[in-house]
Order: C-alpha cells, then sequence, then structure tokens
C-alpha cells in the first residue's frame, strides 16, 4: 500500500540519521519480536527537539504567508502530530483560517492562491533568509500543494491550501492511537 511505502522511505531515511550498527546492537539485545518492535520505534519516533522543529517550521511558513494574507495561519498536519511521525519523514503544513474559505470546490480560486503562495515562497528562497530551497508548485494534482525543504533542518514539506479535512484526520488519527498505541 501507499502508506507501507511512505513508513519505508522514513525508516530509510530515520536509518540514514542513526547507524545501521547502533539500531542492530540496540535490537540484539532484546529477544522477542514485540520487543524488538518497541524499541525500533522509540528510536526512530519523533522526539521533542523534532517536534520544536517543526512548530519553528510551521511558524516560519505562517509569518512569511501573513504578508500575503495576513488573517491566514499555518497548521501542522500528518506524521507530525498524529504520533505516527518518524526522523526522516516530511512536515505536511495546511495553510487558512476563518476568513479565508477552504477553497476545495473553487479550482480558479484554487490556482490563483496556489500561484501566489508559490511565488512568495520562491521569492523567500532567493533572499538572504536561506531559509528555503527546492521550492516546486503542484498545482494541478488532486490536492495541490507546494513542495520545498527547510534549508536549516533538511526537512522536506508539502504545502497545502485546499485540505483543510487533513486535520480532522490527523486528529482522529491521534485520538485512536492514544486510545490503543497498537
Amino acid at each position: 500500500s501507499i502508506y507501507s511505502k511512505n513508513v519505508c522511505k522514513s525508516l530509510i531515511k530515520a536509518q540514514k540519521k542513526m547507524k545501521y550498527e547502533d539500531i542492530k546492537d540496540s535490537l540484539s539485545t532484546i529477544t522477542d519480536i514485540n520487543g524488538q518492535m518497541k524499541k525500533l520505534r522509540s528510536l526512530c519516533e519523533l522526539e521533542d527537539d523534532d517536534i520544536n522543529e517543526r512548530e519553528k517550521i510551521r511558524e516560519f511558513i505562517e509569518n512569511v504567508l501573513k504578508e500575503l494574507y495576513p488573517e491566514c495561519t499555518a497548521h501542522l498536519f500528518g506524521s507530525s502530530v498524529n504520533g505516527l511521525g518518524f526522523k526522516g519523514s516530511d512536515v505536511d503544513l495546511y495553510v487558512g483560517s476563518e476568513n479565508i474559505q477552504d477553497i476545495d470546490s473553487n479550482i480558479q480560486r484554487q490556482l490563483k492562491m496556489g500561484r501566489q503562495l508559490l511565488e512568495k515562497l520562491q521569492n523567500c528562497q532567493k533572499s538572504d533568509m536561506n531559509e528555503l530551497h527546492g521550492v516546486e508548485g503542484i498545482l494541478s494534482a488532486t490536492v495541490p500543494i507546494i513542495k520545498f525543504v527547510h534549508s536549516k533542518s533538511g526537512i522536506e514539506c508539502d504545502l497545502s491550501f485546499s485540505n483543510r479535512r487533513a486535520l480532522i484526520n490527523s486528529r482522529f488519527i491521534k485520538m485512536c492511537l492514544e486510545i490503543d498505541s497498537r
């Protein structure tokens, strides 16, 4: 499934930050598979520093985009907030506000906003701030996004501006995991 492929990609990215031998040594002392899986998860899952870095990225993007849309807010969603994130996972962001309607149903507004956001982030990429690189718009997709890499952390980011439901889905998954963490 797509989810399994994404988890595998995240684990591979996480392993690039951790030495294979360290992982192997940590797991070799544990005899049962359940214990090994718990240990592997603890080695790969997001720590407080990782979560704080993602929050800093969210704040930076929100501040940059407020120049275009002063009432906008940026929200983390997906694995960064639902409890399924690994070191090396990307950051998913949704930009919207109470005053800016979710533009899922209006393709023309979707494209206009997407182009404006893309241009703003590309200008940010060219500026002396040096916070972003690899800014790329995928605006004709079913769920249009802007992809970029946060330069300081190396974290890949996807910015959505037309999928508010993702916020609700992330909260739901987090609630399910709090009830049953398997």
